[in-house]
């Protein structure tokens, strides 16, 4: 299994410095009337941890943090209130998507795709 704590630390560190002009002091990309268990950086970097470890299921996903990860991640919110976020934070999540890629695109010439079949070759 995969440290998904190691995983989520250096994924929040590439959101925070992605979207540094955008972040607020609390780390959130909007005002709440009321302080949110989890900040916009975290659900970001959450979400992107899910996806760089290719985990499909939410549901699974924040059972496995909930249970194996508990002291670490102590304020996990809801999973209606984590797929309400993601979503609506979606374009900030393609922005640190994008600057991602586009580091790895400066120095390299060539890249290894995994997990594509590639019929007839």
């Amino acid at each position: 299994m995969h440290d998904l704590k190691t995983n989520f630390d250096k994924i929040l560190g590439i959101v925070k410095t992605t979207l540094m002009n955008d972040l607020n002091t609390d780390g959130n990309l909007q005002h709440y009337p009321r302080k949110p268990k989890m900040t916009d950086s975290e659900i970001i970097a959450l979400s992107l941890c899910q996806e760089c470890l290719s985990i499909d299921s939410e549901n699974w996903f924040l059972a496995k943090l909930k249970s194996d990860y508990s002291g670490f991640f102590t304020q996990l919110i809801h999973i209606t209130n984590y797929n309400k976020r993601r979503k609506r934070l979606a374009l900030w999540t393609q922005q640190v998507n994008k600057a991602l890629s586009c580091g790895l695109l400066q120095d390299e010439n060539a890249f290894i795709v995994d997990s594509i079949s590639c019929p007839g070759m």
